[in-house]
């Protein structure tokens, strides 16, 4: 345990013990982001398994680290996968292999509530010394609209103009590419996307008039000097011209994003470390913002609707990652579309899902099971959140429950502690930073007075 050297500590992890959830202690940050990846929990002990392995590492935090990268790649003499370790401060590291039927009933879970401390005996290497854990049973953390990068002053700044600012405010901030989320230990992800089947639907090349992806500047607005009110990437239009999946939050308007296709943010999924099950949700956009009369007869390019074959086109997408290992499940954001889409998976052979539809506008007696679907619900603090139930009470009935803890301006510490301890398996974040600092104990929940006032919570 960090700051208390009276008393060794024991260091036991199990990746991924429980499909939506991963356990942590209060660490300091430097360390928070590869103990979250391995799941390391403080007291925690993984027993006998069946079949373990022993080696010699170092002391100290090096030493821990090294006992876990170790895991990753051993298996045992019958060829059962090492599926957790424990560390003792001696520097002796302990192998724990998956073996069929003894596995489950080896390991010693951590605590299940936020801040709960309680004591657990640690290995026999520490004679029976008793060693306290404040561990933390974490739901699978990541970002809302994961791919987003700012607006620029200038789009902010007409935007304004047009009597916009409170939107324009909610689009002013940029999380880091999805392959760095990865390495800092996000696994859930969320993605919108825009069909565009032949390609170039969001490109200047086909839409001249659409008024920030065409080449306008404030000059052409009347607004100012000849200044871009977006600077693209260089492969922009060279990317929007792909038939495919699109990337963005709001077409024309707010278009920046670190992966411009649904493919190339996929790819860097499939590239990155990931030891769980990554949760990506996807919002199918299919609707056109009503903005008012825009200079020049400039028009909003609209979206297209979902037919049976661009749902074909996304499940196609899509297909390789989700089976991949470990795999990526690709939840559908509205419960609308999850409608449609489950019209059209009707019409398919086999009538195999791909995608797992959001069940929140179904009535209970429809659902059948609590499998291959879930539910979204965006403040877990209410009280109806589908069926008349509570977030907490359809954990507790078996669903997978998607919540968010804010929304970009306002960073809200009281609702982050409330979704946490609702048991959502999927929770989403503007601020990862601050999710994580308020998890480990380290930030101060009353000083959020520079984070804005609120904002318009546009998905």
């Amino acid at each position: 345990m960090r700051g208390a050297a009276t008393k060794p500590a024991t260091l036991a992890v199990q990746p991924v013990h429980e499909e939506h959830a991963i356990a942590a202690k209060q660490v300091a940050d430097s360390s928070f982001d590869w103990k979250i990846l391995s799941g390391a929990v403080d007291g925690a002990n993984l027993g006998w398994t069946g079949s373990e392995t022993v080696s010699v590492t170092e002391k100290g935090p090096a030493g821990e680290k090294r006992c876990a990268e170790t895991c990753k790649t051993k298996v045992d003499a019958n060829g059962n996968p090492c599926g957790g370790w424990v560390f003792n401060t001696d520097a002796h590291c302990y192998q724990k292999y998956r073996v069929p039927g003894k596995w489950q009933e080896g390991y010693t879970a951590p605590t299940k509530k936020l801040g709960e401390r309680s004591c657990k005996g640690c290995s026999t290497a520490q004679d029976g010394e008793e060693c306290c854990s404040a561990g933390i049973l974490l739901p699978a953390l990541g970002t809302h609209n994961s791919y987003h990068k700012t607006i620029s002053p200038y789009t902010h700044g007409v935007m304004s103009a047009l009597g916009l600012k409170s939107l324009a405010d909610s689009l002013t901030y940029t999380h880091k590419p999805i392959a760095e989320q990865c390495a800092d230990g996000l696994t859930t992800f969320e993605i919108d996307v825009y069909a565009d089947p032949v390609g170039g639907r969001y490109s200047n090349a086909s839409r001249p008039k659409s008024p920030l992806v065409g080449k306008l500047t404030l000059k052409d607005l009347g607004m100012g000097p000849a200044v871009p009110l977006e600077t693209l990437p260089a492969d922009y239009h060279g990317k929007m011209s792909q038939p495919g999946f699109k990337v963005f939050h709001i077409q024309d308007i707010d278009i920046q994003s670190h992966c411009l296709t649904l493919a190339d943010c996929i790819n860097e999924l499939m590239n990155a470390k990931r030891i769980a099950t990554t949760h990506v949700l996807l919002e199918v956009k299919t609707s056109t913002p009503q903005l008012p009369p825009l200079p020049h007869g400039l028009k909003v390019t609209p979206a297209l609707e979902m037919t049976n074959a661009l749902w074909a086109a996304l499940e196609a997408e899509v297909q390789e990652a989700a089976s991949a290992s470990p795999p990526i499940k690709f939840l559908l954001d509205n419960p609308d579309k999850s409608m449609e889409y489950l019209q059209y998976v009707a019409t398919k052979a086999g009538k195999t899902p791909v995608l797992v539809p959001n069940i929140a506008k179904m009535a209970e007696d429809q659902v059948g099971s609590t499998d291959g679907v879930y539910i979204k619900c965006n403040d877990a603090t209410k009280s109806n959140c589908a069926f008349g139930l509570s977030a907490k009470q359809l954990v507790e009935k078996g669903y997978l429950v998607r919540s968010r803890t804010d929304s970009y301006p306002k960073w809200e510490p009281a609702k982050a502690k409330a979704t946490l301890d609702s048991g959502a398996q999927i929770v989403h974040t503007d601020y990862p930073d601050k999710l994580k600092a308020l998890i480990t104990g380290m930030y101060d929940d009353d000083d959020d007075d520079d984070d804005g006032d609120d904002g318009d919570d546009v998905d």
